[in-house]
């Protein structure tokens, strides 16, 4: 594994933050700020590395995030692109099938 990788929006107890391939930790919650300004905090973070880390969204509000400014982080970083549209079927499911199973 070795290329580097960057997860943002991570719980403080979330697995991701043991993985042995872990090297630095940057906190930025892009919930708390505008989508430019998460995408100016995350290119000055891929440029300090001097490579493209792969960027890893681990929450749906991240993965969204992702999807609306993926044309802009893309020069800095490498990930998977999907259609916004696709993941907002996706996640709407995840929550409705969340309530389903709080109301049993």
């Amino acid at each position: 594994m070795g290329r580097r990788r960057l997860w943002y929006r991570v719980g403080p107890r979330s697995p991701v933050l043991v993985s042995r391939y872990l090297q630095r930790i940057f906190q930025w919650d892009i919930s708390e700020h505008a989508d430019s300004d998460s995408v100016s905090f995350l290119n000055e973070v891929a440029e300090g590395l001097g490579s493209r880390p792969l960027l890893v969204p681990t929450f749906d509000d991240a993965v969204i995030f992702l999807a609306r400014n993926a044309e802009v982080l893309k020069e800095n970083f490498l990930f998977p692109v999907q259609s916004l549209e696709t993941i907002k079927i996706f996640v709407v499911l995840d929550e409705y099938s969340r309530e389903c199973l709080a109301i049993y």
